[in-house]
């Protein structure tokens, strides 16, 4: 991850510090690429080509799933999205 300068963050930033009696409080709000890099990279591609050569993810349909927490009784406290890959002619699943 790489930090990116951002002109609009600096100016919030320099509200958000604030010094009452012993405290000095300093807040900050930052933005990073999210590109992967190096061996994160080179590690994503190999899965990606696992999965891909075991699926078959272009002939697959893509489902994402939002939980309800408060009424699914399958979500998990901590769990926010998930995708699952379908391919229907292996009758294979895939879930992230």
């Amino acid at each position: 991850m790489k930090l990116l300068e951002n002109s609009s963050f600096e100016a919030i930033n320099s509200q958000l510090t604030a010094k009452t009696g012993d405290a000095h409080i300093i807040g900050r709000i930052e933005s990073y690429s999210c590109k992967m890099a190096g061996d994160d990279k080179h590690m994503y591609k190999h899965f990606c080509q696992e999965v891909d050569e075991e699926i078959c993810l272009t002939e697959c349909d893509i489902y994402s799933y939002n939980p309800d927490l408060d009424s699914d009784s399958f979500g998990e406290d901590g769990s926010h999205w998930s995708f699952n890959y379908v391919n229907k002619c292996l009758k294979w699943i895939v879930f992230f």
